[in-house]
């Protein structure tokens, strides 16, 4: 019987994993999954010094071009998060990234969501990264076809029916970050 540990497969390709790039690459998709797990449980985290740390890391992970996606991704499904710790330091992530002129159009939509969450901080924390995708020139046309995606779709139609509080924050919240933008466009025009 042969028995195989993971410790033989390294990035470099020694060992098995140079004769079998198919099981380095399962083994790859394996460490990237626990990784991500790890980041969205540690944003959870009770400890405030945890939860600086890993929103540094995504927040790096963002502004990086090789991690940009999967950063993202990592903080899109963290606005989902039943924990509330988690979700609002997502959208600060967000928030800090767009401010240093990330594309975080992606996002717009989980963004736009949160606007409706029942935590002020995380409202705030989306809207004030909202406002800050749109206040960059390159993110602005991109951010602000999302968050009109975001309100023609089902779950926000919905939300409309019911015209419950969520969607009364989050309405508001909206039509301010669409009033910014077409103030930056008058500013544009006069200058």
């Amino acid at each position: 019987m042969i028995t195989m540990k993971f410790k033989i497969i390294d990035r470099k390709k020694t060992g098995f994993a140079k004769y079998c790039p198919t099981f380095a690459r399962a083994y790859q998709v394996m460490a990237e999954n626990l990784r991500r797990r790890r980041l969205v449980k540690d944003l959870g985290s009770r400890n405030p010094g945890t939860r600086k740390n890993t929103v540094k890391a995504l927040r790096r992970a963002v502004a990086n071009e090789k991690s940009r996606q999967e950063a993202l991704e990592i903080l899109v499904k963290a606005l989902d998060d039943e924990n509330p710790y988690v979700r609002r330091n997502a959208a600060w992530a967000l928030e800090k990234a767009a401010a240093n002129g990330v594309d975080i159009s992606a996002a717009a939509g989980a963004l736009g969501k949160a606007l409706a969450d029942k935590y002020s901080n995380v409202r705030e924390d989306a809207a004030r990264a909202l406002g800050k995708a749109i206040l960059n020139e390159k993110t602005r046309e991109a951010t602000v076809r999302k968050i009109l995606e975001f309100m023609d779709s089902s779950w926000f139609m919905r939300e409309a029916e019911k015209n419950s509080d969520a969607f009364i924050n989050m309405a508001n919240a909206l039509d301010e970050v669409l009033r910014r933008v077409k103030a930056i466009e008058a500013e544009r025009k006069v200058a």
